[in-house]
């Protein structure tokens, strides 16, 4: 993967950090089924951009 593909995933997993803490402050100010269904949507957003963030980085050959 070239570098600029990583600093993309890089910004990606902050935005996604930044989605996610937006969403968990809402939910608590104003808890409804919605803000929890986006706080948890946020979140597996955060994970999957995590995820492919290592899996960028990692070598061939490592356990990721």
């Amino acid at each position: 993967m070239s570098e600029h593909s990583t600093a993309e995933l890089r910004l990606l997993v902050q935005r996604s950090r930044d989605a996610r803490y937006w969403a968990d402050v809402q939910a608590q100010q104003e808890p409804s089924p919605e803000a929890l269904q986006r706080f948890r949507a946020a979140e597996r957003s955060l994970l999957e951009a995590e995820r492919a963030l290592a899996l960028s980085e990692a070598a061939p050959g490592d356990p990721v």
